[in-house]
């Protein structure tokens, strides 16, 4: 019974050591594998760093140059990751997420803020524009919905609905 228990002991280390093995052996095929990828990754970066560059001239004027460069390489690494060679060429795809990840830049760095929005629009309207008028041309370019507006107003949706088609045709009355 000794020399059974021993013998089992013996077995069940050495699968257990060969199952560590085949981890370690595993574990080491992944590194291997992600050191490959980041390889190919970084090939492909300096192989199309010029198409980076040649869409940021574009902004060559602009003081936030080097911001575009970035935004491109991002785009690039997008590209690299999710090309599918049956769908489009590389450098067509590539050239595509480029100026997708610097037009999404400049859209953040030049939106207007939303006080400068309502400035600008409140600033066309009508001298004989009621306030009340104004107050719902407010609520509406900061999100509200017709229900909130009759909230603040007390007022019903329904009411608040027709002022803003009334809103609407007096703007367009005062722009003809």
């Amino acid at each position: 019974m000794d020399k059974k228990d021993t013998q089992q002991n013996l077995e069940s280390k050495s699968s257990s050591s060969l199952t560590r093995q085949k981890i370690d052996k595993q574990s080491n095929d992944k590194q291997k594998t992600a050191k490959q990828e980041e390889l190919v990754e970084d090939s492909l970066i300096r192989e199309h760093y010029g198409l980076v560059v040649s869409q940021a001239l574009c902004f060559l004027d602009d003081p936030s140059f080097e911001d575009y460069i970035q935004a491109g390489l991002i785009g690039l690494l997008k590209a690299i990751r999710t090309h599918d060679k049956d769908k489009a060429p590389f450098s067509f795809y590539a050239n595509t997420c480029i100026k997708n990840s610097m037009s999404k830049l400049r859209k953040k760095l030049y939106r207007p803020s939303l006080t400068n929005k309502i400035e600008a629009i409140l600033d066309y309207l009508p001298e004989s524009f009621p306030e009340e008028y104004k107050f719902i041309v407010k609520m509406r370019i900061e999100g509200y919905t017709n229900k909130e507006i009759s909230e603040y107003t007390s007022s019903t949706k329904k009411q608040i609905s027709e002022k803003i088609r009334l809103i609407i045709q007096m703007l367009r009355d005062a722009n003809s």
